[in-house]
């Protein structure tokens, strides 16, 4: 799927590549991706097949899966 960037995108495509695009920025992008991108309105496809959602700018609470945390070092 080729969608054209309307915001800075910084994620990992549908292969497990690492996307960096700019607003204007052309790219073949997976599918899935492709559709999450368009729906969330940071992109637009380019043959019109998925139509553009609107961004959001509200607040968004995430809590992460796991935590990992390091243990105290003496004398640091």
């Amino acid at each position: 799927m080729k969608i054209e960037a309307i915001d800075r995108i910084r994620a990992t495509d549908d292969d497990g590549r690492d996307l960096h695009m700019e607003p204007g920025d052309v790219r073949t992008v997976g599918p899935n991706f492709g559709k999450l991108a368009c729906n969330m309105g940071w992109a637009k496809d380019i043959d019109g097949a998925v139509p553009t959602g609107e961004k959001s700018n509200r607040s968004v609470t995430v809590t992460p899966n796991n935590l990992v945390q390091r243990p105290k070092i003496k004398g640091a």
